[in-house]
């Protein structure tokens, strides 16, 4: 999981297991007081039937008893409000602990969210155990439960969106496999592209040749990272007779050969361009390596590409 998207699961998780906890601190806290009002009526009551007594009462205690029956359906409430906060809380926990979140869960804490809130709005409406600030702490514990489910549910289908993007290629077929990812990557890509292959090679150019024909009038230009050990002759053979094929369609070609540190610590190979990414195998074997493209985290990708781009050295200038 790259960096971004765990610093988005982590607000989900958090906010999802912090709101459940107030919400489950709120929901005890309200059925201990209404249970107390409760005793304390039903032992007025029964005082005054024992020793008879009519004469005017006190208004708090006229108040709490003939207010019971409405605090005995609060009570009840309660009882549906505690098993849903637990559950909550359970659930957020076992984000926490095991990271296991993903739309279904996500779904489940902005339910019992929303049917927390309905409920204590309810009881709202009849009692009020607080005031100030305190009278708003469980909306801010279910406002927690929602943004925490509804990031699980937005990391979830970034998530899938990738995994059902995915290309799957089959070594035993390489010319289909360059028509399929003509179509189904090459095709989706549009402006500027950018290229980050460290094997990238003078058969690199073919391939790339080959994906990018019939979509050639989506780009304008393209970059290419390559490692040093790449460039040879054929390479730049091939670099200036495409870069000249490209400039008759007004397409810029641009190559840089990446440093000693960067050529050993990048290990990831991907393509981009203003909005999408890819991982991929390298451009020289891409149409015959068993293995699958998938969509990478944009912004990351593109930091990353941009980095070593602008500590990279020029095609023309290198060797000299």
């Amino acid at each position: 999981m790259n960096v971004e998207r765990r610093i988005k699961a982590d607000i989900s998780i958090y906010s999802a297991f912090f709101g459940g906890l107030l919400a489950l601190i709120y929901t005890v806290s309200y059925m201990e007081q209404l249970a107390y009002s409760l005793g304390f009526a039903s032992g007025s009551a029964t005082i005054l039937k024992y020793y008879n007594i009519s004469s005017p009462l006190p208004g708090t205690i006229t108040a709490l008893i003939s207010g019971s029956g409405a605090a005995l359906i609060a009570l009840h409430i309660t009882y549906v409000m505690l098993p849903v906060s637990v559950l909550s809380v359970v659930l957020a926990a076992l984000w926490v602990f095991h990271r296991a979140y993903g739309r279904t869960g996500g779904a489940a804490i902005v339910f019992m969210a929303i049917v927390l809130l309905m409920l204590t709005a309810l009881l709202d409406s009849d009692f009020s155990f607080g005031s100030g600030i305190g009278a708003y702490v469980p909306y801010f514990g279910y406002l927690l439960m929602l943004i925490g489910g509804a990031w699980a549910i937005i990391i979830h289908r970034t998530v899938q969106a990738g995994a059902h993007g995915s290309i799957e290629i089959n070594p035993d077929t390489p010319y289909t496999n360059i028509i399929m990812l003509s179509r189904k990557m090459m095709n989706k890509l549009h402006g500027e592209i950018r290229i980050l292959d460290m094997h990238f090679d003078d058969k690199a150019f073919e391939n790339l040749a080959y994906m990018t024909r019939r979509n050639i009038g989506n780009y304008t230009s393209i970059r290419i990272l390559t490692r040093r050990d790449r460039v040879g002759k054929d390479f730049e053979k091939a670099y200036v007779e495409f870069k000249k094929e490209l400039e008759n369609r007004a397409i810029a070609l641009e190559i840089r050969v990446m440093g000693g540190d960067d050529a050993v610590e990048q290990h990831e190979r991907m393509i981009m361009d203003s909005e999408k990414a890819y991982k991929i195998p390298p451009f020289n074997i891409i149409n015959r390596k068993s293995e699958h493209i998938v969509q990478l985290e944009y912004s990351g990708s593109r930091k990353r590409f941009d980095e070593i781009w602008n500590r990279s050295t020029k095609i023309e200038n290198f060797g000299r």
